[in-house]
C-alpha cells in the first residue's frame, strides 16, 4: 500500500511538473554604440567616428538594423527614439547624411510598477506618486552592472516574434516596438537608496548624527532645513523571465521583486527581505483586439495568483539568478554576476542560487 502511495505520488508531482513546463527563452540582444569621444588613427576609426557623433537630436546611442539600406535605430538625449537612414556622401570624405524616417518620444508607461522608495520620495517633495517622471539617463551613472553605458539594443525577445529596442536607462528597462511605435513594457530593474557603510559613518560623524540603522537614505539626508534626516537604506531589484508559462500560444513576462531594508546596528551586517512580490504580464493580441484599446501589441497585467507564478518558475527551474539582467558588462567583470542584485549582504539564500 505504501508503494503505491509513493508511486502516485510521484505520477502527480511528474504530473504537475509537465503541467507548468513551458517554453522559456534567455534574453540574448544586439548591443548598440555611442559615440566615440576621440578621433582614432585608422581610416576606418576615423570614419566610424564622423558616422557615431552624427545622430540628430544629440544622438547618444545608436544600433544598425539593416545594413543593405543603411538603417539605423537612435536614441537622442532628449530620450526620443529615431530610424535613420545614414548614407556617407562621398567615399572622399567623412561625411554623412542622416534622413529621419521616424520620431518616436520615449514616455512614461502607464503600467509600470513603482517601487515604494519611489511613492515615499514623491511624497516627501509634496508631489502625488502618479507625477513620477518618466525614463531618465546620465552618461556619468553606470547603472546595475554598467549597462547603462550601452543603453540601446535590438532583437527578438521570443522566436518568431518581432524585433524590439531594449533600452536600459539607469534604473529602468523598456522594451519599444518601432513597429507598434510605443513602449510595450517597462520595468524598474533597480532603486536603491542607500549609503554605503563607510559614507554612512562619514555623514553621521561630519553632521553629528547617530543612526540604529548601519546603512542609511543618502536621499533624506537632504531632506529638511537642517542637516538632514535619518532613514534606514533601502534596496529593491527585479528580474524579468520570458515564456509561454501558461501555454496558451501568447508570450509572457514574470516579474519577481525584492526589496530590502537595511539592519540595526545591533543585528546582524547587512540588510534584511521585506517581501517578495510577483507579476505575470502577457501579450495577447487577440484579447486586445475585442478591447476597447484595440492591438496595441504591449505586454498587459494580468489577474495570476502569486502561488501560480512561483509555481511556474519552480516547475521550469527559474532561479534569481537565471532573471535578466544577471551578468554585469562592467569592464574586467564581463559575464560576472552583477555584484548589487546578488549581494550576501542582502541575507537572502535566493540571490545566491
Amino acid at each position: 500500500m505504501q508503494q503505491l502511495v509513493i508511486r502516485y505520488r510521484t505520477q502527480l508531482i511528474a504530473f504537475m511538473f509537465s503541467l507548468f513546463s513551458a517554453d522559456c527563452f534567455s534574453v540574448e540582444l544586439q548591443k548598440g554604440q555611442v559615440p566615440m569621444t576621440d578621433l582614432a588613427e585608422t581610416k576606418e576609426g576615423y570614419a566610424f567616428y564622423f558616422l557615431s557623433t552624427g545622430f540628430p537630436d544629440d544622438g547618444i546611442a545608436f544600433i544598425e538594423y539593416d545594413h543593405a539600406n543603411g538603417l539605423y535605430y537612435s536614441l537622442s538625449r532628449k530620450l526620443n527614439i529615431l530610424s535613420n537612414k545614414v548614407t556617407r556622401e562621398s567615399l572622399d570624405n567623412f561625411k554623412y547624411s542622416y534622413d529621419v524616417l521616424n520620431n518616436w518620444p520615449l514616455t512614461r508607461w502607464p503600467y509600470i510598477y513603482y517601487p515604494e522608495v519611489l511613492k515615499t520620495l514623491q511624497l516627501s517633495l509634496g508631489e502625488s506618486p502618479e507625477n513620477i517622471d518618466g525614463p531618465f539617463y546620465s552618461a556619468h551613472i553606470p547603472g546595475l552592472g554598467c549597462m547603462n553605458e550601452t543603453p540601446l539594443r535590438y532583437g527578438q525577445l521570443f522566436p518568431k516574434d518581432e524585433h524590439v529596442l531594449m533600452l536600459v536607462l539607469l534604473d529602468q528597462m523598456i522594451i519599444f516596438s518601432p513597429a507598434y511605435g510605443r513602449t510595450l513594457f517597462a520595468e524598474y530593474s533597480g532603486v536603491s537608496d542607500w549609503l554605503h557603510a563607510q559614507s554612512t559613518q562619514d555623514w553621521l560623524t561630519e553632521h553629528h548624527q547617530t543612526s540604529d540603522y548601519q546603512y542609511i537614505s543618502e536621499y533624506m539626508t537632504g531632506i529638511g532645513p537642517g542637516p538632514g534626516l535619518v532613514y534606514p537604506g533601502i534596496r529593491n531589484y527585479s528580474k524579468l523571465y520570458f515564456g509561454d508559462f501558461d501555454q496558451d500560444g501568447h508570450n509572457d513576462i514574470l516579474v519577481w521583486r525584492k526589496s530590502y531594508e537595511s539592519n540595526r546596528v545591533n543585528e546582524s551586517t547587512g540588510f534584511t527581505l521585506q517581501k517578495n512580490t510577483w507579476q505575470h504580464y502577457e501579450k495577447d493580441l487577440v484579447a486586445q483586439a475585442a478591447s476597447e484599446s484595440g492591438i496595441t501589441g504591449e505586454y498587459l497585467p494580468q489577474d495570476t495568483s502569486e502561488a501560480m507564478i512561483q509555481g511556474w518558475l519552480s516547475a521550469n527551474e527559474l532561479t534569481w539568478q537565471k532573471g535578466y539582467p544577471s551578468t554585469s558588462e562592467c569592464q574586467d567583470h564581463e559575464g560576472e554576476l552583477i555584484p548589487e542584485m546578488h549581494d550576501p549582504l542582502l541575507n537572502d539564500p535566493d540571490v545566491l542560487k
